[in-house]
């Protein structure tokens, strides 16, 4: 049997057409590999809220999805696999793979024509951008939030710090020197902390 064409609503019910009959086919009919991306996004987001607790499963969705992705009936732009792709950004993320989670999402930044769209994708670009650590994906995500979405939050935050980001070359780098004063009045020297895991929780009021 040829499948013709097939379409589907965003993560809806796929629906596939015999060519020049335009009969549904079964469920049970369709490439495996549709009923596995299929099954890879039911209930997502309940597993994204744990993701330490479901890093398996979400490896094995993330496996499926881009199994799906890569075959050739998969069109770019189509909805289906905009949807497909935003999810797999979602599990990268989550798997704490950052810099692929960029590529991904960015692909899709690239391809959104939907302006509404583009404050939440770009968002989450420079969060993976951020969190991978890497300055070069830092600066990429900072171009496109100044080019996609020059009036949101983050695009304004990022104008006011002109043609760079503050600090953006010291990540991954030996921590500067940082002396002050404990909740005791004794001085503290963050070099006493060598090859200890430190965090640094800085604060402010007004």
């Amino acid at each position: 049997m040829r499948v013709g064409r097939w379409s589907v609503a965003p993560l809806g019910a796929l629906i596939l057409l015999v060519a020049g009959t335009g009969s549904n086919l079964q469920a049970d009919d369709r490439p495996e590999w549709i009923q596995e991306s299929e099954a890879a996004t039911q209930d997502l987001d309940k597993l994204l809220e744990k993701p330490a607790d479901n890093l398996e499963e979400l490896a094995r969705r993330q496996a499926s999805i881009e199994r799906a992705l890569a075959q050739p009936e998969v069109k770019p732009g189509e909805s289906w696999s905009w949807s497909l792709s935003l999810r797999l950004g979602w599990i990268q993320a989550a798997r704490g793979l950052h810099a692929e989670a960029f590529k991904t999402l960015l692909s899709l930044v690239d391809r959104c024509t939907d302006p509404t769209w583009h404050e939440g994708n770009t968002w989450s670009l420079w969060k993976c951008a951020v969190r991978s650590g890497s300055p070069e994906l830092i600066r990429k995500a900072r171009e496109v939030a100044l080019h996609k979405t020059p009036d949101s939050n983050l695009g304004k935050s990022l104008k006011r710090h002109g043609n760079s980001v503050p600090y953006i070359d010291l990540v991954g780098k030996r921590a500067r020197r940082i002396f002050t004063k404990d909740i005791d009045g004794k001085l503290y020297n963050l070099e006493t902390e060598k090859k200890k895991l430190v965090l640094v929780h800085f604060w402010g009021t007004w």
